[in-house]
């Protein structure tokens, strides 16, 4: 009798366990989704401003709005395709290893492009800079240094806010877990939602 009820107790778990892995993977997909649907916006509104802006500026806001259309049509050609993989992604029925490793990898790209987003903003400071040593390409070098600041910056958060999103959204995975102490020894317990 014991065993049956082992049994069905460890089925119940399994199909318990196996719906929170769906709904979690759905989840992720749609952080995902809204992340690329807000860079795909800040690129297109970027792109629009910017187009403008090149055509009617003269001097350093030429410059600007220059490097700003550069920087917009690869962060539209990184976040268009982004956003079509989560708008067609259908598959959320993900072993547990598969869908650790997936989260990770997604949080570890969030970090590394942060990194890379502060090599950006001292590329922006270091134009800048050279600015004030060459007059002749003055306003060239400091509208260009804004624009990189500028963006930049945007990506920093934008990777910042996405990577710490997606570390909340993994720690959800394991809190139906929970290891206590007890007077009879060590036990793991899993609350069902």
């Amino acid at each position: 009798m014991k065993t049956l009820l082992l049994t069905f107790f460890l089925i119940f778990c399994g199909v318990s366990i196996s719906q929170n892995l769906i709904e979690f993977n759905k989840k992720q997909n749609t952080i995902n989704k809204r992340g690329m649907q807000s860079l795909t916006s800040w690129s297109t509104l970027n792109l629009g401003i910017s187009a403008y802006g090149a055509a009617t500026a003269e001097g350093e806001a030429r410059y600007f709005h220059q490097m700003n259309i550069g920087w917009s049509a690869i962060n539209l050609c990184l976040s268009v395709p982004g956003l079509v993989k989560a708008h067609r992604n259908k598959e959320f029925d993900l072993s547990p290893e598969n869908t650790l490793k997936g989260q990770i990898k997604t949080e570890q790209v969030f970090l590394f492009n942060t990194a890379l987003d502060v090599a950006y903003i001292t590329g922006g400071f270091l134009l800048k800079e050279r600015a004030k040593n060459d007059p002749e390409n003055f306003q060239r070098f400091n509208g260009f240094g804004n624009a990189v600041i500028l963006q930049g910056g945007f990506l920093f958060v934008f990777d910042l806010v996405m990577a710490v999103i997606h570390s909340n959204h993994r720690k959800k995975l394991y809190a139906p877990l929970e290891l206590g102490f007890n007077q009879n020894g060590i036990g793991l317990r899993y609350t069902f939602n």
